[in-house]
């Protein structure tokens, strides 16, 4: 039994490597047994665990064209599919990269004599081909895995239409305010020509929290690799505040006054839909670990630091927050608050074009900063 096991791996592994050139795709669990992988569903979260025989695993996503290994992320051109019969298919050049991971050998014939020499020089023969084969057309460099680099940006100006935002002093509009703010910014990136940009609302509409991030998720599923911004203004019982505060998400705020930020920010979207929502999303949670949330914190810290330089205002901290625009996109995002309507002076500022131009003008710096460095980085996993 053993011998005719090993007999029908290896006979297996050779089919592998004799078809894995094309762009045929291949089902995750006959690869599996083929390759001596353990395999761990995961439907909740919508992941597979994939485990090599010394012990090291990674998890393939399947909704996303991710692999997650030893906290970084790998991208992959074409995600995993679902055939007609239930079973989890990749691309051969995702096999590569999973068994580059994983460093795994075929498994060893324990019954060599009942191997022909032509078998052995037929293996070796596909093996040297696929690894020519990989060179021109697997999505993988010397980097383990091809670098898809940013390719747009969604500035999402908060609230609209029925929404006002924050109602402040000298009759300031938080829904106003940020929808100039995001305009503006939107000129200066489509200017630039770098990257796509897209605003999730162009006028005083409302628009609900989950289609601005269905914004975003559109662009994923095309193969479209964005940031997403939030543009909002600040309100605060305390009118001597002013400055501005950068947000990133975190499942616990980090302060009551980000807290209560949250709280205002979240409001117009129920507990109950946020509660539906979970499930769907709950894979986030395990990106976010796994280097997401790195890159989040990284354009949050570039944004504060070149709105301060453009402004003159006080950076009041880089913040978490469980806001619902950062907690249901998959990908680096930030919530920006410009400023307080609640304090005197900053609210008038906050009201003139040419300090909405200089706000603009920072989040432009920061994004160019963050772009430059996610590039030079090959997305921070270097």
């Amino acid at each position: 039994m053993r011998k005719t096991t090993c007999f029908f791996n290896l006979i297996f592994f050779s089919w592998i490597l004799l078809f894995s050139s094309s762009a045929k795709p291949l089902e995750l669990n006959r690869l599996a047994v083929a390759k001596n992988f353990t395999l761990k569903q995961n439907l909740h979260m919508g992941y597979t665990v994939i485990s090599s025989r010394e012990g090291k695993s990674l998890k393939l996503f399947l909704t996303m064209p991710y692999i997650v290994f030893e906290d970084s992320i790998y991208y992959l051109e074409d995600k995993p599919q679902i055939n007609d019969k239930g079973g989890i298919e990749i691309s051969p050049a995702a096999l590569g990269l999973i068994d580059k991971l994983l460093a795994n050998a075929p498994p060893k014939s324990s019954s060599s004599s009942s191997v022909s020499e032509k078998s052995s020089f037929t293996q070796k023969s596909n093996e040297n081909r696929l690894k020519d084969d990989q060179k021109e057309k697997t999505n993988y460099n010397s980097d383990l895995a091809k670098f898809i680099p940013i390719d747009s940006i969604v500035i999402d100006p908060g609230h609209g239409g029925k929404d006002p935002g924050g109602l402040g002093v000298n009759g300031a509009k938080e829904k106003e305010i940020v929808l100039s703010v995001s305009k503006m910014l939107y000129d200066l990136l489509k200017k630039d020509g770098k990257v796509k940009v897209y605003l999730t609302r162009k006028n005083d509409r409302y628009i609900t929290l989950k289609e601005r991030t269905d914004r975003t998720t559109a662009l994923l599923k095309k193969g479209l690799n964005p940031i997403f911004i939030s543009v909002h203004g600040n309100i605060s019982l305390d009118r001597d505040i002013d400055g501005i505060e950068i947000y990133s998400l975190s499942e616990a705020a980090s302060d009551n006054e980000a807290l209560a930020v949250e709280s205002i920010e979240n409001a117009g979207f129920s507990k109950n839909d946020i509660e539906k929502t979970e499930a769907l999303f709950s894979i986030i949670n395990d990106l976010l670990k796994d280097g997401i949330r790195r890159q989040s914190e990284k354009l949050s810290k570039d944004l504060g630091q070149s709105l301060v330089k453009s402004t003159g205002a006080p950076l009041r901290g880089n913040k978490k927050a469980n806001f619902y625009v950062l907690k249901y996109n998959s990908l680096p995002a930030a919530l920006v608050e410009v400023g307080f309507l609640s304090h005197s002076q900053e609210s008038r500022k906050l009201l003139q074009k040419e300090y909405q131009k200089k706000i603009a003008s920072g989040l432009y710096q920061g994004i160019q900063s963050f772009l430059q460095e996610y590039d030079k980085s090959r997305g921070f996993t270097k």
